[in-house]
């Protein structure tokens, strides 16, 4: 889940993901006690379908709470933008959620963030 993050953080800029991305997977790294190094060496040996390939086994639960994770990282900077919403897309497509279904997971978990921070 870590490299994915990362990927989709940085898959809009040169140097990796933006400042405010950072912050966030260095959150995600702290909450999931993660080994950054750890998650950098398994992506170097199994790659991007490596990742792929893992994500796929994951419950539906967990892929929702994924498809949040990952819109959250591609917000955090302002409003999404193409290449990210792609890239999300596309990782997404692979491990069986569909576009329809990632606007679904979103837009419940807006209201859900709506509804317990008033």
């Amino acid at each position: 889940m870590l490299n994915l993050l990362m990927i989709v953080g940085g898959c809009d800029s040169q140097g990796g993901p933006h400042s405010e991305e950072m912050k966030l997977l260095n959150s995600y790294v702290d909450v999931f006690d993660v080994r950054s190094d750890q998650a950098m060496a398994r992506l170097k040996s199994n790659g991007m379908k490596g990742i792929i390939n893992d994500l796929q086994t994951i419950s539906e639960d967990q892929k929702e709470m994924l498809v949040t994770m990952v819109h959250g990282m591609i917000c955090v900077d302002g409003r999404p933008n193409e290449t990210e919403l792609e890239c999300a897309s596309n990782f997404f497509n692979a491990i069986g959620i569909d576009d329809n279904k990632y606007i679904e997971i979103v837009t419940k978990a807006d209201a859900a963030a709506k509804h317990f921070l008033k």
